[in-house]
């Protein structure tokens, strides 16, 4: 558990340790725009070999909610 007060990028570094751990064929995830940014995904990349990519939903996509793919 994390506590409430941990930023979601600082959670998402434990978060994705755990996971590597956990789940070690583990090795792409996708994340939401929150995530933007190279160090999380340096650092992942680098401690752990996941690899993020970053996606936004896409307007008017209805119940589904579809999401596009963008570069880092």
């Amino acid at each position: 558990m994390i506590p409430a007060s941990v930023g979601d990028r600082d959670g998402a570094a434990v978060l994705f340790y755990q996971a590597a751990d956990a789940f070690p064929r583990r090795r792409y995830v996708w994340a939401d725009q929150s995530y933007r940014g190279g160090d999380l995904h340096a650092w992942a990349q680098e401690v752990t070999g996941i690899t993020v990519e970053v996606v936004q939903r896409l307007r008017n996509s209805g119940p589904r909610h579809d999401y596009l793919g963008l570069s880092n």
